[in-house]
């Protein structure tokens, strides 16, 4: 199930290859990490405004195997105000299964979105 309370929700969907994969069979980390990235700054998109990223954590609960098959990533806003964002976001296997649990920090610029 999901870690946060969602409110607006971006889904990202993400096929490993075999380049993903350390030498244990198992996705690096990172690729992880950046696919909860993508999704979380998609969500903080829906403001209208150019986000950077101010800070992040990441929780791994369980490997992603080959055995795993795709990604999907599923990110939300936890909190937006005027200058700063919070957003969730959870990586789950094909099976649904919780790999990751992510929540990153956003600063709005001034600049809109085109």
């Amino acid at each position: 199930g999901e870690v946060c309370a969602f409110l607006a929700t971006q889904k990202v969907l993400f096929q490993s290859k075999e380049e993903h994969f350390n030498v244990s069979g198992i996705v690096q980390g990172g690729v992880t990490y950046a696919i909860a990235d993508f999704a979380a700054g998609m969500a903080s998109k829906t403001h209208g405004k150019k986000t950077v990223t101010i800070e992040s954590k990441i929780n791994y609960f369980r490997p992603a195997s080959f055995k795993s098959g795709s990604m999907k990533a599923v990110a939300s806003v936890r909190n937006a105000g005027r200058t700063i964002g919070v957003y969730c976001c959870d990586v789950f296997d094909q099976r649904d299964k919780l790999l990751a649990s992510a929540v990153f920090t956003y600063f709005f610029l001034q600049e809109e979105l085109e």
